[in-house]
């Protein structure tokens, strides 16, 4: 256990003569105490430090752990170290979005400006016009987003990090041509090599990176940094103990998906699409599953209550497209206007709504704040594996297509399998309704007035398999 702590952790355990020594050293000199706040080989573990061969042996390092293990703060510290010891000048620095790259990358309290010192000779600055951070000695970051995939086009790198690939918009896409960029030597003659740092979803993309032998693979857990966590969230730790969602979370464990459900991850990633690749569209619809109440979520231990708001559409190739997932824990007034905002983000044509739960207080939900909405009540009169069957079969055929990648929702839909203890898959069951009522848009069924029944198992819908 010893090896795997670091030098500032043994010294907290040492005993009480060899610690006080220490503080008295610290307090000879003022300096020494700022010294050692910044020295990232006192603070880190040895699964933090940038492994041997990288370059020569690896393409990648993949740090795969679970939250709280300081993953971000190893990346942004790796960025440091080759960046001051002259092994970096042209670094890649790509995140799950503009707002993240910023706030947990560049700015967070375990981003790269916090690796170093306000005094430090090479301290760098981020330039937000330019989308660069400038180091002193020459360096340059160049900032590129998860949900842009051809924005890396053309750059050159010797040195990438990439923070949280599993939850890049368009990973795959993304991925591959931040790769092509990587084709520079650095300064003294170094090979490039890519820095992952993540913690896992099973998409085929992480899988693969896992599985390469080009790539060292440092695994980790949240405990293996409990001295730094604080009480609270070592209380939800223990929550989520046990459970699928745990293994991923807090071990970073690359968990499969069910075989006992509906979807499959390989199934999702054959079919998904770039915005570029989505025909027009004839029927748009914000499809929603409202959250009926707050109370118990306490209790779920796979996926928390939430409202399911997802927007789809039809397309010329009589084909359905997901294009948002905007699914959270909310009330009505709050699922509500966000709906009303993506109905007229997206130009909708209407509002699909589960209304099995107080149909009426959730249609005046949206009525209230905006009267101009078309809404079409569903009323789901068989259980959620029959109204779910028909569409997985739609995407095991290729007619479902998702535009992007929607974590959340593909975790339901490829972990849920209708087992009575499991807990209702919100996102999911949104995701179904929507898909539903575009697909009947195809025999008509769906064009009458008033509210639609879904009993697709005693209507036989002409789409069905």
């Amino acid at each position: 256990m010893a090896d795997e702590l670091s030098i500032i952790e043994k010294m907290r355990l040492a005993p009480l003569k060899q610690r006080q020594a220490f503080l008295d050293w610290l307090a000879e000199d003022p300096h020494r105490l700022s010294t050692i706040k910044y020295n990232w080989g006192l603070h880190s573990r040895p699964s933090q430090r940038i492994p041997k061969g990288m370059g020569d042996e690896y393409a990648v390092w993949l740090l795969r752990a679970g939250r709280g293990f300081g993953k971000t703060r190893t990346g942004a510290e790796a960025v440091r170290e080759l960046v001051d010891s002259g092994r970096a000048k042209h670094i890649g620095i790509i995140g799950a979005d503009p707002a993240e790259i910023r706030k947990t990358m560049l700015e967070g309290e375990s981003g790269i400006l916090s690796c170093y010192s306000e005094d430090d000779p090479n301290r760098p600055t981020y330039i937000a016009g330019k989308k660069q951070v400038f180091w002193p000695n020459g360096a340059i970051g160049y900032l590129f987003s998860g949900e842009v995939p051809e924005k890396p086009r053309g750059a050159q790198f010797d040195l990438m990090w990439c923070d949280e690939l599993a939850a890049w918009k368009y990973a795959n896409q993304v991925w591959d041509m931040a790769m092509y960029c990587l084709r520079l030597d650095g300064p003294r003659g170094d090979p490039p090599f890519a820095i992952v740092t993540t913690t896992p979803k099973p998409t085929a993309l992480i899988r693969e990176l896992s599985n390469d032998k080009a790539t060292f693979l440092t695994l980790g857990s949240s405990y293996d940094n409990m001295s730094n966590l604080s009480a609270a969230y070592k209380r939800i730790l223990s929550r989520y103990e046990g459970t699928r969602l745990g293994d991923q979370e807090i071990y970073g464990m690359l968990k499969d998906q069910d075989e006992d459900a509906l979807w499959k991850y390989e199934l999702i990633d054959q079919y998904r699409v770039l915005p570029t690749q989505v025909p027009p569209l004839v029927k748009v619809v914000v499809s929603i599953d409202p959250m009926a109440s707050k109370k118990g979520a306490e209790k779920r231990k796979v996926w928390k209550p939430e409202s399911g708001i997802v927007v789809m559409g039809l397309g010329e190739d009589e084909h359905v497209y997901l294009l948002r997932d905007l699914s959270f824990t909310s009330s009505p007034r709050e699922w509500a206007e966000k709906a009303i905002q993506a109905y007229h983000d997206y130009e909708a044509n209407l509002i699909v709504l589960e209304t099995n739960q107080g149909g009426d207080m959730a249609e005046e939900a949206i009525t209230m704040r905006d009267s101009s909405i078309k809404i079409r009540r569903i009323h789901a009169k068989d259980g959620k594996w029959t109204r779910a069957e028909p569409i997985s079969l739609m995407s095991e055929k290729g007619m479902v297509h998702h535009v992007g990648s929607f974590h959340g929702l593909e975790d339901q839909l490829c972990n849920w399998t209708g087992k009575i203890s499991e807990p209702s898959p919100d996102r999911l069951d949104a995701f179904v309704h929507g898909a539903t009522y575009l697909f009947n848009q195809l025999t008509g069924y769906g064009d009458h007035d008033g509210d639609l029944d879904i009993d697709t198992g005693r209507r036989g819908s002409k789409w069905a398999i």
